[in-house]
């Protein structure tokens, strides 16, 4: 028989008087559930104020995923009008709970009206987290915990950094939603075997996150009778099933990180005495344990250049700091490698036992961004420095010591002219060659960038006009000997030279851009009488 329960005006008074984590639910007409109170214990729990939640469903409050889940559990005691007793471990405010709650119906009218909803909180699993923390997330596994229906309760940052895409985003997912359609069924039959006591090992199936597309994983899993949630690995084994035939070999159920991570990673005493290695570890450096067991880490892997740096990381892992860090090492022929370096200390039994030292090789990132640093301040077309970069130099250059200071603005003759004859092309070469001849005709110390369209920027610390007009000259000249078809070689030129601390560098360099323009007026007819001897009947302005 059903058990119905009238409440009436009580509830305020069992709401606010237990211990519990209460919640008044009101249950509208079109069966969604909305908070209409809650007490002082739920506050604690969850953070929430009576203000943020009240009025709103759960998915409102907890998002669509965990606040579907939430709103499941009233189902059966809505729609039947009963108590409904349940268990079950949720994350709450980026903690695991595990919570025994009790939904009774408060039925007015033959209708169930409010839901009064109290949990007791038992977590536990807190604990585990701390301990198992350091480990946890420095693991390149694939780690995860489940509810008993494969909903994710926690997941370490191996799934992100594998499938590219945010830890955050895939808690509260639930896993059967990434397997294949092919591989649905064996998947449930394995948690279900999970669930009835079994451990599994070496499971395989595919999954799919997000844009990724499917891959292969081998899961090891095993249930927690005690918190009821499923502890999970996952290994990615897509290279092996497409590059080779089926794997004959059974692996044991979480492998330790050492053999399987693809970090090199040193094990050594609490001497910094090296006293294994993995296969990453042989693949970066170069060695190969024989070769370096008993050996110092630090000895092996550094140069004396970064000898200090690299022992007080070392020191700082054996006092018990869980190390992060980025540095320089060399392998055993004496490449230079760019690394992620981390370290945790090894303790059992609460006595240091030694160590691991966790590299990642970034040299390949490392070099993309040197190159994109390098495109950043750099112009595409000529290789000349950008504007930019110009002005960044600009002002770092405007100071006391670097007087005089000059600046140079050149406009490239006809460009417009050769890019209506003869099409971009050859513009883009008359470019090329101005530029080669800028950056010969000046020194090391100058800085010589292409400004935009057909200008270019110099600025010559140090340079008096004197020396100015000499390298203006030297520019001339080669202009002079160095033959392009269709147009001579030429330049308009303006300079300007600060000689006082007081003067302003944008001043400057309107000055001589004002001078260039002098310049390139006074070239005007001899360029149009260029180019109506190229086209034979037409003459252009430039």
């Amino acid at each position: 028989m059903k058990k119905r329960v009238s409440m009436m005006g009580g509830n305020s008074l069992i709401l606010h008087g237990t211990h519990d984590i209460a919640a008044l639910m009101e249950v509208c007409d079109d069966g969604s559930i909305r908070y209409h109170d809650i007490n002082e214990a739920y506050c604690r729990a969850t953070g929430f104020k009576p203000e943020e939640i009240i009025g709103k469903t759960p998915e409102e409050v907890y998002g669509e995923t965990h606040g579907r889940l939430i709103s499941s559990y009233y189902g059966p005691c809505i729609l039947e009008q009963k108590v409904v007793d349940y268990q079950a471990t949720v994350n709450i405010l980026g903690d695991i709970r595990k919570v025994e709650t009790r939904l009774t119906p408060i039925i007015e009218d033959g209708q169930v009206v409010r839901v009064l909803s109290c949990a007791l909180d038992k977590t536990h699993l807190r604990r585990i987290e701390e301990r198992f923390s350091g480990f946890y997330s420095l693991a390149v596994e694939m780690m995860c915990i489940l509810d008993s229906r494969g909903y994710i309760l926690d997941i370490n940052q191996g799934w992100g950094k594998k499938f590219n895409i945010p830890q955050n985003r895939l808690l509260s997912q639930n896993i059967l939603d990434w397997v294949h359609p092919e591989d649905l069924d064996r998947t449930k039959e394995s948690m279900d075997q999970v669930l009835a006591g079994e451990r599994i090992e070496g499971f395989e199936n595919r999954i799919k996150i997000g844009k990724e597309p499917f891959r292969w994983v081998s899961w090891g899993a095993m249930l927690s009778p005690e918190e009821k949630v499923i502890y999970a690995t996952a290994r990615d084994i897509n290279e092996q099933k497409i590059g080779k035939a089926q794997i004959d070999e059974q692996k044991k159920f979480m492998e330790t990180l050492f053999r399987n991570s693809s970090d090199g990673i040193v094990f050594f005493d609490n001497n910094h005495r090296i006293i294994d290695i993995n296969d990453s570890f042989e693949r970066i450096f170069g060695y190969q344990l024989d070769e370096i067991k008993g050996k110092t880490v630090d000895d092996v892997v550094c140069k004396s250049e970064f000898r200090e740096e690299a022992s007080q990381i070392t020191a700082a892992v054996m006092n018990g700091e869980n190390v992060s860090t980025e540095g320089i090492r060399y392998s055993k022929d004496q490449r230079k490698i760019y690394l992620k370096i981390k370290g945790i200390l090894v303790k059992i039994d609460g006595e240091a036992r030694g160590g691991f030292g966790i590299y990642t090789d970034i040299t390949r990132q490392k070099k993309d961004e040197e190159e994109l640093r390098h495109l950043s301040y750099h112009d595409k077309l000529t290789g000349l420095y950008n504007r930019a970069y110009f002005e960044r130099e600009a002002m770092r250059t405007d100071k006391l010591e670097s007087l005089p200071i000059t600046v140079m603005i050149g406009d490239v003759d006809y460009l417009k002219l050769v890019n209506d004859q003869y099409g971009h092309f050859v513009g883009d070469e008359l470019l090329v060659r101005i530029a080669d001849i800028l950056q010969r005709s000046c020194r090391k110390t100058d800085v010589v960038a292409r400004w935009g369209g057909d200008e270019f920027a110099m600025i010559l610390p140090n340079t008096d006009e004197e020396q100015a007009q000499i390298i203006l000259d030297r520019i001339r000249e080669n202009c002079q000997q160095n033959d392009f078809d269709p147009v001579n070689l030429s330049i308009s030129m303006g300079m300007a030279v600060k000689t006082k601390e007081n003067e302003s560098l944008n001043s400057l360099i309107q000055k001589a851009e004002e001078r260039m323009y002098e310049t390139k007026g006074n070239k005007v007819r001899p360029v149009r009488l260029r180019v109506k001897q190229l086209s034979g009947e037409r003459s252009h302005d430039q």
